[in-house]
């Protein structure tokens, strides 16, 4: 299977959750998350983000608080991570 078959594969098979389990994402699958994050190609190599890991409920409440449609889910979430781009 090509590189491009699997990632084709990938987007056809995606989901949307937005309901999540009221439980702790173990430390070991966070790391995995920020490192693919922290992976990601960009234009040059040039890194233009940061990223933010949130898993306070207030804060995550705020959160969903942010935009009138599509961000009630992360109220709801036991971790985000905030994307601020350059």
């Amino acid at each position: 299977m090509t590189t491009v078959s699997v990632m084709l594969e990938l987007i056809q098979s995606k989901r949307t959750v937005r309901d999540f389990l009221p439980t702790q994402v173990p430390t070991e699958k966070r790391e995995k998350l920020i490192e693919a994050a922290l992976r990601s190609p960009t234009s040059r190599n040039r890194l233009p983000w940061s990223f933010i890991v949130i898993d306070e409920l207030d804060i995550l409440q705020s959160l969903s608080n942010c935009k009138p449609h599509g961000a009630k889910p992360i109220g709801r979430a036991p971790l985000a991570i905030v994307v601020c781009a350059d």
